[in-house]
């Protein structure tokens, strides 16, 4: 269960914690991406169920909209020894800022 602090999830991703509504995986299963989801239950601060689904995405594959090679952008950088930051379950994925 997630316990929103608002009165509606205004989201169809969410990255902190990879929430994702019903919209959001349907695309993702249009484009076959590889992700199980896990349905959540909402419970928003006024004690009401979201109008939407929401998921867990525990993704199997990684995809992005972004090219790396044509595209101008910054890589996150490990502020003591410089190196550039990796996501954690996606060791080869570079964190962009």
């Amino acid at each position: 269960m997630y316990q929103a602090g608002h009165a509606r999830p205004d989201v169809d991703y969410w990255d902190v914690n990879w929430m994702a509504s019903d919209r959001f995986l349907a695309v993702c299963r249009h484009f076959n991406i590889g992700v199980d989801a896990i349905p959540l239950d909402v419970v928003l601060a006024n004690g009401a169920a979201p109008g939407t689904q929401y998921f867990y995405l525990c993704w199997s594959a990684w995809a992005s909209v972004i090219d790396l090679q044509r595209s101008r952008c910054t890589l996150e950088r490990d502020l003591t020894t410089g190196d550039v930051l990796h996501q954690k379950y996606f060791p080869a994925v570079p964190v962009l800022n």
